[in-house]
């Protein structure tokens, strides 16, 4: 694929490199004790990033593991890739962020209070740092007016903003096609 995208003067995007939802991994990352779990991480970021070294232009990034390894896996988490590699951007990605304000674990509010913690983090330094929303939109009519204010709000951080899923499902209020 990435020989293709060469090819054609396409830019590649790599997606989460690790991803927290219990929903979407193999069982046996549950039995893993914390440090097994650090070491098992860090082992594929590496792996991950210094294979695709320099021929991606951004990675993605969700809330990993911070409740096995606590507040600052995050940001730990982000360290690893900017040092292997410098030339990609790293992005927060977040889903139920613009759709609405029913998700407790999505609110607006800490997205921007999650970027801030990672740009902090000791040794992070010169960080290419990015958010990228994941939308996945009922059937029902859209709230625009909160999707305008969160977008703006987001954009307060002057960093770039990728949608990189959105997902209508059928009804009314999906674009229909001819």
């Amino acid at each position: 694929m990435l020989q293709f995208a060469k090819k054609n003067h396409i830019r590649v995007r790599g997606h989460n490199v690790l991803w927290e939802d219990p929903k979407f991994q193999q069982g046996w990352i549950n039995s893993l004790s914390s440090n097994n779990l650090s070491k098992v991480s860090m082992d594929r970021i590496n792996s991950i990033i210094s294979r695709y070294r320099g021929q991606v232009i951004g990675w993605v990034h969700f809330n990993v593991f911070q409740s096995k390894l606590g507040q600052n896996a995050s940001a730990v988490f982000y360290n690893l890739p900017q040092k292997i590699d410098r030339t990609s951007a790293l992005f927060l990605n977040d889903y139920n962020t613009i759709e609405d304000c029913i998700d407790a674990d999505s609110t607006l509010a800490k997205y921007p209070r999650k970027l801030r913690a990672i740009k902090a983090f000791p040794g992070i330094g010169n960080l290419k740092l990015g958010i990228e929303l994941e939308s996945h939109f009922s059937s029902a009519a859209p709230n625009l007016a909160y999707m305008r204010a969160s977008i703006d709000t987001l954009a307060a951080t002057k960093l770039p903003i990728w949608l990189g899923e959105v997902h209508v499902q059928s009804g009314p209020y999906q674009v229909i096609r001819f």
